[in-house]
């Protein structure tokens, strides 16, 4: 008796293991969510693009605007936009792989590393004047903006951290994340 309830316990945990692989493999299987889209290398911080799949369907892929599309995914009017320099992490995505996609920025890594600290890119707050230690700068052009973007500069010449991919940008995709970047609240 003891030795055939043995052996019933044996089939049913292999029926139990056999649907859960089942199970596996068809969630494995089956395409991500249409509607998000995490660039290669997201950590899934709050703030940072939630996870799942680029979107394909209406104009721009399902973004709602060609600006839009390169800040998710550093993808342009004619395909992915080539970049130099950067950091590992950031793979092929956009401007929000490390900016976040409210475009707030924050802290990026610090796991295994020490991290940085990513700035806030909206629109309203390059162009408003900042300063640090009791100095005033003013607030940036888009010029300094597409600059910042395509050379690493900042409005005063200086080089941008070498974390700062430098986009090989076309003035159709510029002009287009510059005006998503005024959409950013």
């Amino acid at each position: 008796m003891r030795r055939h309830l043995i052996g019933i316990v044996g089939i049913v945990l292999v029926a139990i293991a056999l649907v859960g692989a089942a199970i596996t493999a068809i969630v494995l299987a089956r395409p991500p969510s249409p509607t998000t889209y995490v660039p290669p290398g997201m950590m899934g911080r709050r703030g940072r693009v939630p996870r799942g799949a680029v979107p394909t369907s209406g104009p721009n892929g399902g973004y709602s605007s060609l600006g839009q599309q390169v800040f998710l995914t550093g993808v342009g009017s004619s395909g992915p936009i080539p970049r130099t320099g950067g950091i590992g992490m950031m793979g092929s995505g956009g401007c929000a792989t490390c900016h976040g996609e409210d475009g707030r920025g924050g802290r990026l890594g610090g796991m295994m590393r020490a991290g940085i600290d990513v700035p806030d890119i909206r629109y309203s707050t390059l162009t408003s004047p900042h300063g640090e230690e009791g100095t005033t700068e003013p607030g940036w052009t888009d010029a300094q903006i597409a600059a910042a973007i395509r050379e690493g500069k900042d409005p005063g010449g200086g080089t941008l951290s070498s974390y700062m991919p430098r986009w090989q940008m076309s003035d159709t995709d510029m002009n287009a994340l510059i005006a998503y970047l005024k959409e950013l609240r």
